[in-house]
C-alpha cells in the first residue's frame, strides 16, 4: 500500500517478503504447519480486504513462540502495515519498531515506519527511517520517492529534489515519483519543471487524478 507521496505500506511487496519465507520454511524455525498456515490465512485475508482478520491471523503466528527472529520480524511488518492500513499508527508503529529490534537489517520495517511518521508529521524521524532503509537497500525507487516528500515537507526542497531525481534514474516511468518532482519544483517556484512533471506523470497514468488536478489548478495544457 499507497497514496501519492509518502506512501501507505506497500502490502505487496511485505507479503512478497513473508511468501518468500514460507518457500524457504527453515527461516521461520521449527514451526508447525498451522502457523505457516495462519501467515499465509493472514496474507490472503489482508489481500481480500478482511484487514482485521489478517491481523489476527498475524498475531496468532506471532504469539506462537516458533518463528525464528527472522520470520517473526516479517511477520510483525507485515502487522504493522495491516494496522496502518486501519490507521492504527501507534500500534503499527509498535510493531514496526520491535520487527526492527528484533532483525536490524529488515529495510522494509524502517522504510514502512518512516510512512508512518510521515504521516504523523514527524519528518526528522520517518527521514532516518528511510536513511536507514536505503543503507539497506539503495536502489529502492519507493523509499527514495517517500524521502523526498519527507524531506520537502521539513522544508527542504533542495535535498528532497534530489532524492526524486535519483528515485527517478531507477524508475523513469513511475508517476508517483514524477508527481512528487512536480511538487518539489513548485516548492522551488520553478513552474515550467513542475508541469512538465505532472504531464510526465500523466501520460504514464492518465486517470492520475492529482496530477490532473494540479493541472488544472495551474491553468497548463500538455503538449
Amino acid at each position: 500500500m499507497k497514496f501519492v507521496f509518502a506512501k501507505h505500506p506497500n502490502f505487496a511487496v511485505v507479503a512478497y517478503a513473508i511468501a518468500a519465507f514460507l518457500a524457504f520454511s527453515f527461516l521461520l524455525g521449527t514451526a508447525r504447519a498451522d502457523v505457516l498456515t495462519d501467515i499465509r490465512k493472514g496474507i490472503a485475508a489482508y489481500r481480500a480486504g478482511t484487514v482485521t482478520v489478517a491481523i489476527e491471523y498475524f498475531t496468532k503466528a506471532i504469539n506462537s513462540g516458533e518463528l525464528s527472529n527472522t520470520g517473526l520480524s516479517e511477520v510483525l511488518n507485515a502487522r504493522g502495515a495491516a494496522q496502518a492500513q486501519l490507521g492504527n499508527d501507534s500500534s503499527a508503529i509498535e510493531d514496526y519498531t520491535l520487527a526492527i529490534s528484533i532483525n536490524r537489517q529488515n529495510a522494509l520495517a524502517y522504510a514502512n515506519r518512516g510512512v508512518v511518521y510521515v504521516k504523523t508529521n514527524e519528518f526528522d524521524k520517518a527521514i532516518a527511517d528511510y536513511d536507514a532503509a536505503l543503507a539497506l537497500t539503495p536502489k529502492d525507487a519507493d523509499t527514495l520517492n517517500n524521502r523526498c516528500w519527507a524531506r520537502s515537507q521539513a522544508g527542504d526542497h533542495q535535498t528532497a529534489k534530489k532524492d526524486c531525481l535519483a528515485a527517478l534514474s531507477i524508475a523513469p516511468t513511475n508517476a508517483d515519483i514524477l508527481h512528487s518532482l512536480a511538487y518539489v519544483e513548485e516548492k522551488l517556484k520553478n513552474r515550467s519543471q513542475a508541469v512538465k512533471y505532472y504531464c510526465r506523470a500523466v501520460r504514464y497514468r492518465p486517470d492520475f487524478k492529482e496530477a490532473l488536478q494540479e493541472l488544472s489548478r495551474l491553468n497548463a495544457q500538455c503538449l
